[in-house]
């Protein structure tokens, strides 16, 4: 299983917990319209100079300030 960041409907950022063989997740707005969603790898320098990979998935163009602002409120 592997962690998913999503981003999704201007909500903040969620969890979700899907298959390793997965490539996409799903998501309903509020009128009931279901949107799949390709599951993408970020990869976000370090302090130490090195980078963490992190599985995301995004309705929306999202830069590395989001991911890193999702980061510190999600874990």
């Amino acid at each position: 299983m592997k962690k998913v960041m999503v981003f999704f409907n201007a909500a903040p950022a969620t969890i979700q917990i899907v298959s390793d063989d997965a490539t996409t997740v799903q998501a309903h707005y509020p009128n009931g319209e279901m949107l799949e969603m390709k599951i993408m790898i970020a990869r976000i320098p370090s302090l130490t100079g090195d980078h963490q990979e992190f599985y995301i998935a995004s309705d929306r163009d999202i830069s590395q300030d989001d991911i890193q602002s999702a980061l510190s409120t999600t874990h």
